[in-house]
């Protein structure tokens, strides 16, 4: 039984809800996959601080942030035509 204009609004939400979890999800263990290769000297060191007073990976967030972000930027143009 299809459920009309609302079925398919509540389906659009649903996934996109699912995708930006999905992205967080995915920065945040990058971050710690950085982190923990920096630890093992396959990185450069500076991909292993994190900030003191939070103590939490806020540069390693920010790099894969921006990574994503040029990355998504550059191929904006073939997907939104």
């Amino acid at each position: 039984m299809p459920l009309g204009a609302l079925g398919q609004h509540a389906g659009e939400a649903g996934a996109l809800n699912g995708l930006t979890s999905t992205i967080v999800v995915i920065a945040v263990g990058a971050a710690r996959v950085f982190f923990s290769m920096s630890g093992m000297v396959l990185l450069p060191a500076y991909l292993e601080r994190f900030i003191p007073s939070f103590r939490t990976l806020g540069f390693q967030t920010l790099t894969v942030g921006i990574f994503v972000a040029v990355l998504a930027a550059s191929f904006a143009n073939q997907w939104c035509r």
